[in-house]
């Protein structure tokens, strides 16, 4: 089963669960010797591909989500309200991390949080090694400073 499918299996009347998850998959280095991999969901305007450098890429813009882990709508709203002109010219970067929750529909090698656990800091719930949210966007700001060789 699909991220996407399993969201559609979520009650529309549980408002704690995030209805979508990232539509691409980061994975942190095993730094600690850990087997399994630890993975951060994000939703980003280009499909990012190790590897490859953007060299077309002119800004990145790191967008936030809320309490309700909606990273597909902070993402869009920002794109459609604050952006619109500067995406529209072309050499721009946009990437939403997410912070799933327990109660969210994903896999177990995706790190996952307390409700409000990844803006306090807190390390994830699971997999192990329980990275916090901070170390999770560190790594992913790395990994986009890697393929974006931004002048």
């Amino acid at each position: 089963m699909t991220a996407d499918e399993a969201a559609a299996t979520i009650p529309e009347e549980d408002p704690l669960r995030s209805a979508r998850i990232g539509n691409q998959f980061f994975e942190l280095p095993r730094d600690y010797g850990e087997s399994d991999p630890s993975i951060l969901p994000f939703v980003a305007s280009r499909k990012l591909n190790e590897g490859r450098l953007y060299e077309d890429i002119r800004k990145v813009y790191v967008v936030y989500h809320g309490e309700l882990r909606n990273a597909h709508d902070y993402y869009h709203n920002f794109i459609r309200h604050s952006l619109r002109k500067d995406f529209d010219e072309g050499g721009v970067l946009v990437i939403a991390p997410q912070a799933p929750a327990a109660v969210d529909p994903i896999d177990d090698s995706t790190l996952r949080w307390g409700i409000n656990g990844a803006r306090g800091g807190e390390p994830a719930e699971v997999p192990s090694p329980p990275y916090s949210y901070f170390e999770a966007i560190d790594y992913l700001l790395d990994f986009i400073y890697e393929i974006c060789p931004i002048t």
